[in-house]
Order: C-alpha cells, then structure tokens, then sequence
C-alpha cells in the first residue's frame, strides 16, 4: 500500500503540540516506516501591531494536521488514541486519503509562506489614510496608486 496524505481533526490552538506528539508517538512505536511526515500547514504574513509592521506565523487550516502515511490498523489506532486528536477526516469515520492537487496546493502556499511572508495590510484606491510616522505625520490623505512588491502607497 503506497503512503498518502490524510487530514487528522485536533482541537484548534494544539495542532503544533499533537504534530510533536504524534511524532514522538511514531518513534516510540517504530512506526517511521508507515509515517514519515507530520506537517501543521502554516504562513508567514505581514501584520500592523501598534503602528509596526509584524511578521507572525498563521495557520491556515486551524484544526488540521496533515499526515503522510500507509494507512495501517496500528497506525490508524496510534494517532486517533492522542489526546486532543478527534478524528481523521472522512466519510463515516474512516479516513479518506486527500487529493494530489489539495496536497500540492497546501504545500505549495507554505513553501510561498516560507519564501516571501504574505502582507495582510490592504488598500484600496480612493481610501483615506491618516499617515503616521514621517514628515508628513498626522495629516490625512486618498490612496492614489499601491506598490505591494514595495509595500508603498502613493497619497494625495
């Protein structure tokens, strides 16, 4: 049987410490053969904290841990026993392997993640923007054009 990728639900907020657990479980076990990979689908993203630009981690399937694995009875019973673990996803309970193109799609986002973190500021032309920071700080003025590979905006 040829290793796939299935969807583990978890509870939300504990996805990196079941991923760990999980991983710790398969070495116990000696399992590494029937589970090789153990992945929390995470971006970096550009965010405004207190008027600085932030880069934090976010996860974009929250409640998800994604597994690599030959889908065994020991295997199956191994990750579903992790507290906080409810479930692979599936029709009726059983696990149901997920498509090629999901699989490449969600990888795909988290190597661009890795690359260039995504920016969650947006503008729109014709917005109003108070500037803060700068010679100009404190006046006003409308979004006219928005550079995002330079993170700039031109205000009139």
């Amino acid at each position: 049987m040829a290793k796939r990728w299935y969807s583990v639900s978890v509870l939300s907020n504990f996805e990196k410490k079941i991923a760990e657990q999980i991983k710790t479980a398969v070495a116990d076990a000696g399992l590494e053969e029937e589970i090789d990979e153990v992945l929390v689908p995470t971006e970096d993203v550009i965010e405004m904290r207190r008027g600085k630009k932030v880069t934090s981690e976010r996860r974009f399937m929250p409640g998800y841990v994604l597994v690599h694995m030959e889908m065994t009875n020991r295997g199956y019973h191994l990750i579903s026993s992790i507290n906080r673990v409810t479930g692979f996803l599936g029709p009726q309970g059983r696990p149901m392997p997920m498509r090629d193109a999901e699989v490449n799609a969600i990888l795909n986002r988290v190597e661009e993640g890795i690359e260039a973190p995504r920016n969650l500021i947006r503008f729109d032309i014709g917005e109003t923007v108070q500037v803060t920071d700068g010679p100009f700080e404190g006046f006003s003025g409308m979004v006219e054009d928005v550079d995002e590979a330079h993170n700039r905006l031109k205000v009139t």
